[in-house]
């Protein structure tokens, strides 16, 4: 079940550079990962990116527990296997079920600028889902989206609010109304179905000002 800013951004996230942001536990990065996989399972490329701050805190995020995207691979009986320390790094293998097409997500941390650019460096991607996009530097973020060289291979980013003069917020939300390759969803608490209505007014209850700004309403 999505909520209609989840179903939303799934059905209309085919920009080159999709961007969903919003307040903590918004829903938005499970929507995300709903569409890097159809990205992943219907683009005619086998190679593709995932990030995050730590390669631990995308683990964390976005690829365990009963909405990560390893479990959603299995729940559509789809062959997903998480690869940590091999010779390319961590990975996941994906073999999709009816063409048996062999699928590389590389596995990568983008916190330190000069290593993280080093470990993408000369990569032809077919997609790059990026999540806590706001922690990674300009530097980096303009050398993934140089990688995603097909026309057909497309970004998803996702992240809480950072400082209004950051530059995922100039450059991209603040001009995404104007530029025809970026698609921007804005979520807030509501927009998490498995919310109960009790659950989230304990998140009213718990913040206030800016928090409660940036925690809650996104």
């Amino acid at each position: 079940m999505f909520s209609n800013k989840q179903e939303l951004s799934i059905l209309e996230s085919y920009k080159k550079i999709n961007i969903f942001e919003g307040s903590t536990r918004g829903g938005k990065t499970y929507a995300a990962n709903v569409r890097f996989m159809t990205h992943v399972l219907t683009s005619r490329h086998n190679l593709h990116l995932l990030t995050g701050k730590t390669v631990d805190t995308l683990y964390t995020n976005v690829l365990q527990g009963d909405g990560g995207l390893l479990q959603m691979f299995k729940n559509y009986g789809i062959y997903a296997r998480y690869k940590a320390n091999t010779a390319g790094g961590n990975q996941i293998v994906v073999v999709h079920p009816d063409t048996k097409q062999r699928k590389i997500l590389l596995c990568k941390g983008a916190n330190d600028t000069l290593q993280s650019m080093e470990k993408i460096r000369g990569l032809t991607l077919g997609g790059w889902l990026g999540d806590e996009a706001t922690s990674y530097s300009q530097e980096f973020t303009n050398m993934a989206l140089s990688r995603l060289q097909f026309e057909d291979a497309l970004a998803f980013l996702t992240m809480n609010p950072d400082h209004p003069k950051h530059y995922i917020k100039v450059d991209y939300i603040d001009k995404a109304h104007i530029r025809d390759d970026i698609a921007h969803f804005h979520f807030n608490i509501e927009d998490n179905p498995i919310l109960t209505p009790k659950e989230i007014q304990s998140y009213y209850d718990m913040f206030t000002g800016v928090f409660l700004q940036r925690m809650v309403h996104g």
